[in-house]
């Protein structure tokens, strides 16, 4: 799921830090869309993994909530950075 969806993040940097804001729109839909995918796929091949936290008290829904905000904050993070370089 990381070295995936980091992937994507710096596409998705790289397109904003050559094509500018305008991009903005296309790489947020496209970054959304991937990681509904990334959900879609990883709670369909991996449902074994979740037992472990389900006993520590942690629900799927925190685990999911927490992973995906923290992905969204670095591919924002990661947009604004570009948008100081250029």
């Amino acid at each position: 799921y990381a070295l995936f969806s980091l992937l994507i993040t710096g596409v998705c940097a790289v397109s904003f830090l050559y094509y500018g804001v305008f991009m903005f729109g296309i790489l947020f839909w496209f970054r959304l869309g991937c990681s509904g995918l990334i959900f879609f796929f990883v709670n369909a091949y991996n449902q074994q993994y979740y037992y472990y936290y389900a006993n520590l008290g942690i629900s799927k829904k925190s685990l999911w909530l927490v992973t995906l905000g923290f992905d969204f904050a670095v591919f924002v993070g990661l947009l604004v950075l570009c948008g100081g370089l250029k």
